[in-house]
């Protein structure tokens, strides 16, 4: 049977390094990968509690779904834009994967190791408060997307009146795998980042060239934020909202629920922070379009797109810093029906909607007002019927 030095064995020297790195443990570049080998393999064996409390939540929970299933057996979970630490440092094997799902497998020797401590763990966590910092850091971090490390400080520890309370929370926001995971340096500055952005350079230049008139970052409401972190990796924000209630309910009404309904929230949430971008636009819509044919009337149809789009007009946009449309009087979709809104019909083809922002008539050679720099003929203008 193999083991668990035979599994670290099989890995490359710069993925031993990597694993090493992400538990804090000791790097020396000239060690041979046989030393690290058995390092790593007598750190797993000997404190399993230990590395797994190194490990966020969603890790956790996935762990917990395997050990339950028993080794070796193949278990899918939903993918919402990024991939789990237990992925990445391969603690578990990968079967296939998409954008939307992945299947993983526990190996025997790994499953040896973590039974009987994976419930421990979350037990422990979800006792101290644990999860609960967890979800207000990565809340923050799915507020902002990116913000700068002493901002991100500032804002979670505004509200914090004891030094003891201070102490506390730094503890764990410092022990916390995403304040590790999720820091960049752009420019001399370091920041966070939320891990559903892919490249924070694009948002941090999108930022700096097409909307530098947004200067502050908007306010923070801790319990919005603390929600905005739950249910990794399928996050959205503001559910408990007006516009996101209503936004669920539209969602379940058109079948959705489970995993799907946290999945379709999740698209339109993310889809959003984009939504100035033609493909994102669309995805932004994909929960609805994708039901056309089963929805009964025009007039249903166009509730439903509506809802998103009050939703979606309502939340924080990474690239106007957490402020939403409203607030920074950019990026507010509005739905614009064309001619084919008489003739509809079940038709998952027909194009029902343009869409362009709610701003004053401009010239179509005159700067979109949205602030990218181009013309309004080439930027939102286009959507325009």
């Amino acid at each position: 049977m193999t083991s668990v030095d035979e599994i670290l064995n099989a890995r490359s020297r710069e993925h031993l390094m990597a694993i090493l790195d992400y538990f804090r443990m000791p790097l020396n570049h000239s060690r041979s990968k046989r030393a690290m080998v058995r390092d790593l393999s007598r750190f797993l064996h000997d404190d399993p509690f230990f590395w797994l409390g190194n490990l966020t939540e969603m890790d956790l929970l996935i762990l917990r779904n395997l050990d339950r299933r028993g080794p070796e057996t193949p278990v899918t979970f939903p993918r919402g834009g990024f991939s789990s630490t237990v992925e990445v440092l391969q603690i578990v094997e990968t079967i296939e994967g998409d954008d939307y799902e992945v299947t993983l497998s526990l190996p025997t020797p790994i499953y040896e190791l973590i039974h009987g401590h994976v419930d421990e763990v979350i037990a422990a966590k979800e006792a101290d408060g644990s999860f609960l910092v967890e979800h207000l850091i990565l809340g923050c971090l799915n507020i902002y997307g990116v913000v700068p490390l002493r901002t991100f400080v500032d804002m979670v520890f505004r509200d914090i009146k004891s030094e003891s309370g201070a102490a506390v929370l730094g503890s764990k926001i410092a022990d916390n795998p995403y304040i590790r995971i999720c820091q960049e340096e752009y420019r001399g500055e370091y920041y966070i980042v939320s891990p559903f952005i892919s490249d924070f350079e694009e948002i941090l230049e999108m930022r700096r060239i097409s909307f530098k008139s947004v200067r502050k970052y908007g306010k923070m409401n801790v319990e919005q934020a603390v929600k905005a972190g739950e249910n990794a990796p399928l996050c959205a924000y503001g559910l408990d909202s007006e516009e996101g209630k209503n936004l669920v309910s539209m969602l379940e009404s058109l079948g959705y629920d489970g995993d799907e309904l946290d999945q379709a929230v999740h698209t339109v949430w993310f889809s959003a922070q984009y939504a100035i971008d033609e493909d994102a636009t669309e995805m932004l819509f994909s929960p609805v379009t994708s039901c056309q044919d089963s929805i009964e009337s025009f007039a249903v149809y166009s509730e439903c797109i509506n809802t998103i789009t009050e939703y979606a007009n309502s939340i924080p946009k990474w690239l106007l810093k957490g402020k939403t449309s409203e607030e920074a009087g950019m990026m507010k979709l509005t739905i614009r029906v064309n001619d084919l809104a008489d003739g509809y019909s079940a038709d998952p083809g027909l194009e029902l909607y343009n869409l362009g922002l709610a701003v004053k008539p401009v010239d179509p050679d005159d700067p979109c007002p949205c602030g990218s720099g181009l013309s309004y003929r080439f930027c939102h203008g286009k959507y325009i019927s």
